[in-house]
């Protein structure tokens, strides 16, 4: 190669480089409050798998002793700072043990509790009971979000998800207490641009925070 074509490879490649913001600042999680964040990762996963940037399943010792894994949405909420928040969507619910005894004793006898959450298990099959209120109530919140980031009335959930990504809202961070141990989730969707006195006005969900904790991401 002569010299006049290494210099002009070498122009060619300082050309395909162009300069680009890149933040400095270590990972830090969204402080409580409002923020205007950008979706970074939408996907679909479950409760058997854990990490978002490289899924992997959870060891044996991690899994639960049901076999019908939460089929879930996860999302990766960022601003422009690089602080950032996860936040599952179940699309089902399922029955405690608790309310199942007081709701059908005699069934709940083929049954056991189990995990955290405290749910009802059916000791045949190893799988969970759905339940329709709870399911509602699920899928009621990532409804929020949708309507939220702009999706059009009657939009597949199968067509929005590949258009998460890059959508900006607003989201409000709350902490709350799962099993004793603090945790942040998000709790509040609102479109970008929403006026602060509106947010104010914005009621606070009461019983909508998922059972598993945003920060498992």
């Amino acid at each position: 190669m002569t010299q006049e074509e290494i210099k002009a490879a070498s122009i060619q490649l300082l050309d395909e480089i162009t300069v680009s913001p890149v933040s400095l600042l270590p990972f830090e999680g969204l402080a409580l409050g409002w923020h205007e964040v950008t979706v970074k990762i939408a996907m679909v996963t479950n409760d058997f798998m854990k990490g978002l940037r490289n899924p992997t399943m959870k060891d044996s010792s991690e899994l639960p002793v049901w076999t019908d894994p939460t089929k879930q949405i996860a999302v990766y909420f960022e601003n422009e700072h690089r602080q950032g928040i996860v936040r599952r969507f179940a699309l089902y619910g399922f029955w405690k043990y608790a309310d199942l005894l007081a709701a059908d004793a005699e069934y709940a006898k083929a049954c056991f509790e189990a995990g955290e959450q405290k749910y009802a298990v059916d000791s045949a099959d190893k799988v969970r009971l759905i339940h329709k209120e709870n399911t509602e109530k699920a899928r009621f919140i990532l409804q929020r979000f949708l309507n939220a980031v702009g999706f059009a009335e009657g939009t597949k959930l199968s067509e929005a998800l590949p258009e998460m990504v890059g959508k900006k809202l607003l989201i409000e961070v709350t902490g709350h207490k799962f099993n004793g141990k603090d945790y942040t989730d998000v709790s509040n969707y609102a479109v970008a641009g929403t006026p602060a006195e509106d947010l104010k006005r914005i009621p606070k969900p009461a019983g909508v925070v998922s059972e598993l904790p945003v920060t498992q991401a």
